[in-house]
């Protein structure tokens, strides 16, 4: 598999870098001097959590596919004619980056991928469900059943069951469990209709899907995560309450926080704690969101990112940050990360490779076990989950 054109600047920045642990261990002395290099100070959640270190060989993933120790990371799986971005040139492009042998290259633990319509979504599930087994990868589906105004009544009152049953069967078939969300953000789309049927809908796809797994042979699962915008101002969090289909029908939530600096005009430069931590904070100290047992559902982001900044290094420090936020036990309730691995000429550049020090700083990641907590060594026999 070829690498990115782009990938001839990393690779010759970050030549010194093929032991992927000296990349490590500069993450983590940063993190623990707290050094942020100039960046803004970011506001705390409460109640800082110890959390489980990981090492090879860590116990499976329970029913819910939540780590026993770290957190999973992720990417996405894009269509786009103007990069190669698609996941087979990011694992490419990592595998170069860490030095990894031949036959053993790099995998992502979790790839998100999206389905817009009912056209043709069973064959393209089960193609991204095939694509996701071949490395042991866990797929996280994000499906709009239906798109346009009205879209979510029509698929709430049964317009689309045929094509929901056939998906199911398809999950079902595969073997494996898989996350899936439903039309996300959708305070995003109030046009394709109101929280009431958002919630309506919801509710029948996931009974609908869940009667079609039970009556099924196969023993493929749907973990369902509900997904919202990233709130990073921590202002209408009432939309979020709207919008919840409710504890019975969601086992993940996630958010989509970003640093839009050099994306939205006047938007200010803000680290991933600061754009995590309102919508965190309101999931774990709200009860509304809590499980059967009353404590804090796992926490999942869904997507996050950012754009370079005209200092040299900011992005990297912004992954390093991310990275210390979630070892350190700061964010304990967040299980996964999908870092949106985007960019065009009509579209925020926010791929992690856009320099040699960002690359670098998400090699680090990737290759640290708190990032790879289903204990085995990249491409290398993952089980299925």
């Amino acid at each position: 598999m070829g690498v990115s054109t782009r990938r001839s600047a990393v690779s010759g920045g970050i030549a010194q870098v093929g032991a992927a642990a000296l990349v490590v261990a500069a993450l983590l002395a940063a993190a623990c001097s707290g050094d942020r290099g100039g960046d803004e100070t970011v506001p705390v959640p409460p109640v800082p959590v110890t959390p489980v270190a990981c090492t090879l060989g860590a116990a499976p993933l329970d029913d819910l596919l939540v780590p026993p120790c770290g957190v999973l990371l992720g990417t996405i799986d894009p269509p786009n004619g103007d990069l190669p971005i698609d996941l087979a040139h990011q694992e490419a492009a990592l595998s170069e980056l860490v030095g990894a042998a031949p036959g053993n290259g790099f995998a992502f633990d979790l790839v998100r991928t999206y389905q817009a319509g009912s056209t043709g979504a069973a064959e393209a599930v089960a193609a991204r469900l095939e694509s996701a087994a071949s490395a042991g990868r866990i797929a996280y589906l994000s499906w709009k059943v239906d798109v346009g105004e009205g879209a979510w009544a029509r698929v709430a009152t049964g317009g689309f069951d045929p094509v929901v049953v056939d998906v199911a069967e398809v999950v079902a078939s595969s073997g494996r469990r898989v996350f899936l969300s439903l039309h996300h953000e959708p305070e995003n789309d109030g046009d394709v209709g109101t929280p009431e049927e958002y919630v309506a809908m919801w509710r029948h796809v996931h009974d609908l899907v869940e009667a079609t797994l039970a009556a099924s042979a196969g023993s493929g699962r749907v973990v369902w995560v509900m997904n919202y915008m990233g709130h990073v101002d921590g202002a209408a969090l009432d939309t979020v309450d709207r919008y919840y289909p409710g504890e019975a029908y969601v086992d993940w939530l996630a958010y989509n926080p970003y640093n839009w600096a050099g994306c939205h005009a006047g938007a200010q430069w803000r680290g991933f704690v600061e754009v995590a931590a309102p919508l965190y904070t309101y999931f774990t100290t709200n009860p509304t969101f809590y499980d059967a047992t009353g404590k804090p559902k796992p926490l999942m982001i869904g997507e996050t990112g950012t754009n370079e900044d005209g200092e040299d290094g900011r992005k990297a420090r912004w992954l390093e940050d991310m990275a210390a936020s979630l070892t350190s036990g700061q964010l304990a309730a967040i299980k996964a990360v999908v870092y949106f691995n985007h960019g065009s000429p009509r579209f925020c550049d926010r791929m992690w490779d856009s320099s040699p020090s960002s690359a670098a700083a998400f090699a680090a990641i990737a290759t640290d076990p708190f990032f790879n907590p289903r204990g085995l060594d990249p491409g290398v026999g993952r089980p299925a989950d």
